[in-house]
C-alpha cells in the first residue's frame, strides 16, 4: 500500500473533510505516472552540508509543485505512515534554476489539464495530435484555495 492509500484510509476513518483532496492527489499521481513525474538529482546543501534532491523541471507539464509538496511533507509530518527501513526522507528543492528533465517529450495519453498552457500553445496541430490527449476531462482541483 502506498503513502496516499494509507493517508486516504486514515482520513476516511476519521471522516476528515479533506479526504477528497487526498483522493484527487492519488488520482493526479496515477494519471501522471512515472514518466510524468520529475526525476531529481542529489546534491549537498552548501549551508547545511546535508544531502538534498534538486527536482528537475518538466517544461511541458503544468506546475504541480504545490500539489507534490503536500505529499512530500507527509514523510516529515506523519512518520507512522512510513517504515523505519530504507532511506530516510530528504528535502526536495523545486526551483526555477534547477535543470530541465532529460525527458524531453511528454508521455502520450495524458489529460489536457496536466500540460503547461504556454508549452502546449506553442505546439503544432500535428504535435498535439501525437500527444494523444484523451477527450475525457481531468477535473483540476485548486488546492491553494481549499487549504
Amino acid at each position: 500500500m502506498d503513502i496516499l492509500e494509507k493517508m486516504i484510509d486514515i482520513k476516511e476513518s476519521e471522516d476528515a473533510t479533506d479526504t477528497p483532496i487526498w483522493i484527487w492527489l492519488r488520482r493526479l499521481i496515477k494519471t501522471l505516472g512515472e514518466e510524468g513525474t520529475s526525476s531529481d538529482e542529489s546534491d549537498v546543501d552548501e549551508q547545511t552540508g546535508y544531502t538534498i534532491y534538486r527536482v528537475h523541471k518538466m517544461p511541458w507539464r503544468r506546475n504541480v509543485d504545490f500539489e507534490i509538496s503536500m505529499i512530500d511533507k507527509l514523510r516529515f509530518q506523519d512518520k507512522e505512515l512510513f517504515s523505519n527501513k530504507g532511506s530516510k526522507p530528504l528535502p526536495r528543492l523545486r526551483n526555477d534554476r534547477n535543470d530541465d528533465s532529460s525527458r524531453e517529450t511528454p508521455p502520450k495519453g495524458l489529460p489536457r489539464a496536466v500540460y503547461n498552457n504556454d508549452w502546449i500553445a506553442k505546439r503544432s496541430r500535428l504535435e498535439k495530435r501525437r500527444l494523444e490527449i484523451p477527450r475525457e476531462p481531468f477535473e483540476w482541483m485548486s488546492l491553494r484555495q481549499t487549504r
